[in-house]
Parts: C-alpha cells; sequence; structure tokens
C-alpha cells in the first residue's frame, strides 16, 4: 500500500462534546484560573491544574464561601486524552494557608513540573515564595514541595521547556523591592538561577525593573524568549546559552492600550467589562514556530460605536527580518474567527501544534440567548487549513487566523458561583488565564465553565481533521507524495507520470490509480471490462481513513 495524507481544512473536537473533569457537590469549591500540558512523549498522558477555593479553617461564620478567597491548587491526571480524569493531592508546608498560580511543564523524559505560589491566610495572602512540584508518573503522585526561592513579593509564575535539551525554564515577578524578573532553570535536577556559573534559583535577570507576568517561549535553535509587559510596551529579553546570559530588555511592542489603562467598567479599581463584575487584565502569551516567535496580548484601543472592545493583538519575529508589522501590533484574528462586534475576546492562550499551525485559544464574551445576558463561550482560532502535511507547512501569517472553532457546547454564566476577588462584593474572580497547550496534531483546553450551577472544570481536545488514502501499490507509485501547494505526481505501473493537481487530493489520487489500473488492463486487450473491474477493485482494495 502507498499512503497519501492530507489536511482536510477543518478542525474537530475529540471528542465531539465537552468532558467535566471536576465534579464538586458544593460552591464552596469553585474552579478556575486553570492550565494543561501534555506529556511529549505520550499525547494520552494530560495533567491540568486549577485553584480550588475552600472554606477557611477554622471557618469564618460572617464570611460565606467562596466569599473568603481562599484556594489552593488542585492537580489532576488523564491518561486516555482526556477523556476521565482523577484528581491529585499536594503537600504543603503547615504555614501555606493558600497556594495560587499554577503553571505546568514536562521535561523530555516523561516528568512534568507544577509551580505554585504559597501564600499566608486571607485577606492579607502574604507572599512566601516559589515552589515547584515533581511529578515522575504523569501526575499521579507528586513529591514534596521544591520551595526554590522564598520572597515575599513573588507573583504570576510561569513555565516551559526547551524540547531540543528538556530543560525546564521559569520566571515570575518578584516584587518586593521593585518590578524584578525572577528566574531559574533545571541544571539536572536542581534548579537555578541565571549566570553562568548559575547562581541560586530566583535570581534576576539582570536590567529588568518593570516586569509583570513573564510568558516564556523557545524556538528550534534552542533561544529561550521572555515577554512580559510593561505599561504600554510589551518587552522582552533571549538568552542563547540555557538561561546563563541574557540581552538587555527590548520592546516587542510600544503603544499598546492594555485593559488596565482603561479600567472600562471597573469598580475598585479592576477593570471589568460592561454588565459584568469579574476582573480583567492585560496579559502577554507567546508561542515559536521554528526559530520565529510570536507575542499576543488583549488590547483595548477597538471601540465599536462608543463602546472599547477588547480584542487580540500580536507582534511577530522572523529571522533575518526582526519585527515585522505595525510597531504597537495588529489584530491576530480576522473574518470568521473574530467576536461579535459588541462583543469581548480576552485571556488569549497561543500553542504550536506539531505540525507547526498555531492555535490561539480565547474567551469570547457576548451578550446571548434569551434576555441577551453576557455569556463566555471558549473558541479556538486557527489558520485556514487544506494543504499536505508533507513537506510541512511554512510558518503561518499571523493576522490570519480566520478559522473559528466554538470550543463549548453552549456558553456559561460568568456570573454563577463566582468567588469575590479579595472578599470584595464588587469584584468577582473567574481565572486571570485558562489552559490551552500543543497536544500532537491539535490542542488541549481546559477552562473554567459554570453549566451545572457550579464553577467547575471542562475540557476538549481540538484536533486539525487528517484523511489517509492508502492505494494498492499495484495501481499507482507515489512519487514524492504531495506537494506544499495540495499538487503532486504519481507513476503508472507503466512508468508514466499523472499529476496531482491542487483541486483535491482525494479525487485526483483516486482518478490516478484509475489510470494505472486502466492502463495495465488495456495493455492486456481487456477495454470493455476494464473501467467496471478497476472502479470495483479500488472500492475493495483502496481505503480513505481519518488518521
Amino acid at each position: 500500500m502507498s499512503i497519501v495524507s492530507w489536511k482536510t481544512g477543518r478542525v474537530v473536537k475529540v471528542p465531539t462534546s465537552n468532558v467535566q473533569i471536576t465534579y464538586d457537590s458544593s460552591p464552596k469549591n469553585a474552579r478556575s484560573e486553570c492550565v494543561v500540558a501534555v506529556n511529549p512523549l505520550n499525547s494520552n498522558h494530560v495533567v491540568c491544574a486549577s485553584k480550588r477555593f475552600r472554606a477557611e479553617t477554622p471557618p469564618d461564620v460572617t464570611r460565606p464561601e467562596p466569599e473568603s478567597y481562599e484556594f489552593q491548587i488542585a492537580p489532576l491526571w488523564s491518561e486516555d486524552g482526556g477523556f476521565t480524569w482523577h484528581e491529585a493531592e499536594l503537600q504543603r508546608k503547615s504555614d501555606w494557608a493558600n497556594t495560587t498560580d499554577p503553571a505546568l511543564a514536562w521535561d523530555t523524559q516523561g516528568n512534568v513540573y507544577l509551580l505554585v505560589l504559597p501564600l499566608g491566610p486571607a485577606p492579607a495572602l502574604d507572599f512566601l515564595g516559589v515552589a515547584i512540584y515533581r511529578s515522575t508518573d504523569g501526575g499521579k503522585t507528586w513529591g514534596a514541595p521544591n520551595h526554590i526561592h522564598l520572597g515575599a513579593g513573588d507573583d504570576k509564575g510561569w513555565m516551559t521547556t526547551d524540547a531540543s535539551t528538556g530543560r525546564v525554564y521559569a520566571a515570575w515577578d518578584d516584587t518586593q523591592a521593585g518590578a524584578f524578573l525572577g528566574f531559574a532553570r533545571t541544571v539536572g535536577l536542581q534548579w537555578k538561577g541565571p549566570g553562568s556559573p548559575p547562581g541560586q534559583a530566583g535570581g534576576h535577570v539582570p536590567n529588568v525593573i518593570d516586569s509583570f507576568s513573564p510568558t516564556l517561549s523557545v524556538t528550534d535553535d534552542g533561544t529561550l524568549w521572555i515577554f512580559w509587559i510593561a505599561g504600554t510596551t510589551v518587552k522582552y529579553v533571549t538568552s542563547g546559552d540555557g538561561g546563563g546570559n541574557f540581552t538587555g530588555p527590548q520592546p516587542a511592542a510600544v503603544g499598546i492600550t492594555p485593559l488596565s489603562t482603561l479600567n472600562i467598567g471597573g469598580q475598585d479599581g479592576w477593570p471589568e467589562f460592561p454588565g459584568t463584575t469579574f476582573r480583567v487584565e492585560t496579559f502577554p502569551t507567546s508561542c515559536a514556530v521554528g526559530n520565529a516567535v510570536i507575542v499576543a496580548w488583549t488590547d483595548a484601543r477597538e471601540k465599536h460605536g462608543d463602546q472599547t472592545v477588547a480584542r487580540i493583538y500580536y507582534r511577530r519575529y522572523v529571522p533575518g527580518q526582526g519585527w515585522v508589522g505595525d510597531a504597537s501590533g495588529q489584530t491576530l484574528l480576522k473574518g470568521g474567527a473574530l467576536p461579535d462586534p459588541a462583543g469581548h475576546a480576552f485571556h488569549p492562550q497561543l500553542a504550536t501544534a506539531s505540525d507547526g499551525t498555531i492555535g490561539c485559544g480565547f474567551y469570547e464574551l457576548s451578550l446571548k440567548g434569551q434576555g441577551g445576558k453576557p455569556l463566555i463561550d471558549v473558541v479556538l482560532a486557527t489558520p485556514r487549513l487544506g494543504k499536505p502535511l508533507l513537506p510541512l507547512d511554512p510558518f503561518p501569517q499571523p493576522g490570519l487566523l480566520s478559522q473559528r472553532t466554538l470550543v463549548t457546547d453552549s456558553p456559561w454564566d460568568p456570573a454563577i458561583d463566582a468567588p469575590w476577588a479579595h472578599g470584595d462584593k464588587n469584584v468577582t474572580f473567574i481565572g486571570d488565564y485558562f489552559g490551552v497547550c500543543a497536544a500532537g496534531l491539535g490542542w488541549d483546553l481546559v477552562w473554567t465553565d459554570t453549566r451545572t450551577g457550579i464553577q467547575e472544570l471542562f475540557f476538549s481536545r481540538v484536533e486539525i481533521e487528517v484523511f489517509v488514502l492508502d492505494i494498492p501499490d499495484a495501481a499507482v507509485e507515489i512519487l514524492f507524495g504531495v506537494t506544499q501547494d495540495g499538487g503532486g505526481i504519481v507513476i503508472t505501473p507503466g512508468g508514466h507520470p499523472v499529476p496531482i493537481p491542487p483541486r483535491g487530493p482525494v479525487r485526483e489520487a483516486l482518478i490516478a490509480s484509475m489510470i494505472g489500473q486502466l492502463a495495465k488492463r488495456m495493455a492486456r486487450g481487456e477495454p470493455r471490462a476494464a473501467i467496471e473491474r478497476v472502479t470495483k477493485e479500488l472500492i475493495a482494495a483502496g481505503g480513505l481513513r481519518r488518521s
């Protein structure tokens, strides 16, 4: 058998319906601010984590839960690609009344790391540093926490992995005496900071004094990129030696409009969308494709009538060209991927599938359903697909993410079971981000959802649909598969080349197979029965299947 593989131009949900991950009987155990990561060695192994709100200990009868804003990070794991989930427990130090801000990363040996920020009790929620958990069995059990940095101002941590070396990187804001960028990396089984030789974990990246919410990516050449928001600028540093030395900070985008500059509809200093009470801010997200890198963020520069609307903007770096496009960024979504004109696209999360296709998951808030309530859908935006898998597609042009996949089966209400942020009844909480990661030829998404009446976690895997055509070798020889524009060449048994034009590899490959069979049979003097026999044999011997 010879095989031709091609993208159909669609992305599909697997399974077709959303999977509920958590089942809490009490609204006191609301779940939000989630992350997800897939084992690069086995895409069936998936781990996620989120805040799990809890009752105070001892309980305060004057502050009904979850209004007291008490929570612990709770990880969950799946070994069947996200169909079924199991919760794991974490060891905690005695003074860790709360833990927050989860981040996940797998190394290349099948170990998974979970970063959390330990906190003191509410309402102060004093920061107690950065801790890393490690699991060697796919998230089923976790070792004791490694308190890699003790700092009273550590906030907003994130992690990533260098696929070529297996090294895991972590970065966070160190706000104890400014807005520094704390950094750590694995050196063997130890966590170390920047410098050559490595310093202590949590050492500051030099010359960064305005860090807010870093995001990390590693390009194919091993370059580590760290981006953060600095007021109305997206800044970055890079390291080409595995986190030993860093370039000075540079702007990736200038003159952006973060949500915090407008405080749209907000109370008590938090930005909120009109008609809602949940807090929302601008945080960066990034991904690499080959040696190129893209950074995106929620931007509030656009208007619909006289109403400010949130949109996703981006900037892209291309080797040999530098930063391309408008210096303040440009919209990442277009066409069918755009939200409702009066709606808001926010909390973007970028991830790159194994074939180099960018996916951007985001929350979309708009008036939906009867009565026009402000509800949220989870959406995945991708480029227009449909090209063959081999050779690999070139880096898809950002700004052309025009294909929309509605991930949620139904929109959810952010007002249901929403904890009070820091105990303030005027400001609720649905998480500052949600989980999106690459999962082979697709993406995994985990999000907060209230369809059950309680803030729970739901999951969906969205894959690039690929069909495989099995063609009998006796009928046709594939010379070089299909080319990037959908065309290609097959060779009949008689040695004659037959082109496969880009208008449709299924039909054209079948036609080519029929030509080969017809040529062979007609050479044997069977002109009258040739067509009927070839058709029957192709149906019987050739297979069309979804990969």
